[in-house]
């Protein structure tokens, strides 16, 4: 699993990278209040067109390194 540090951030938004325990990774595509404790990882700079892509059904999602 990923080193994980995890918080109950309280809300979610469109765009954020995040990690539930150590081996789960989720991008979240909508806004909204939760309970649960994610590790931050980081965000999608372009909310708008990460939403639209989703909308073709399945999605492959690469991370690289920033430049």
């Amino acid at each position: 699993g990923l080193p994980a540090n995890s918080e109950n951030i309280g809300s979610i938004l469109t765009g954020d990278i995040m990690l539930f325990g150590s081996d789960c990774l989720v991008l979240f595509y909508d806004d909204f209040a939760t309970s649960y404790s994610y590790t931050r990882i980081g965000h999608i700079e372009d909310e708008e067109a990460f939403v639209n892509a989703l909308s073709g059904g399945t999605v492959e999602v690469t991370f690289k390194a920033g430049e």
